[in-house]
């Protein structure tokens, strides 16, 4: 089940995993287009930051939420999801115009 999450802001941003469980999943990238990858991630990370009023956050983030969150953090840190996916897996998706 699907359900709407608020767009939180987060300045700095430092994930750790929580548990051990990891999920694998197709993932792609406007930076990449027009292919994707399968990349395995941890199910569920604790978030800590400051929210737009530099107050400090310290979230728990499960599920595609903490997909989303890992994914944008490894492009603040340089890394994109080529890096980190299993490369017998990289696929062209669809014809992209050159």
């Amino acid at each position: 089940r699907r359900c709407a999450h608020p767009l939180p802001v987060v300045v700095n941003p430092e994930s750790e995993p929580l548990g051990g469980e990891t999920a694998t999943h197709w993932e792609n990238c406007l930076s990449v287009p027009g292919y994707r990858g399968l990349v395995t991630r941890p199910l569920c990370v604790r978030v800590k930051g400051l929210d737009e009023h530099a107050q400090p956050v310290d979230w728990i983030v499960k599920g595609f939420p903490a997909r989303v969150l890992q994914h944008e953090t490894d492009h603040l840190n340089g890394i994109l999801y080529i890096d980190r996916m299993d490369p017998r897996s990289f696929e062209r998706m669809y014809s992209v115009p050159i």
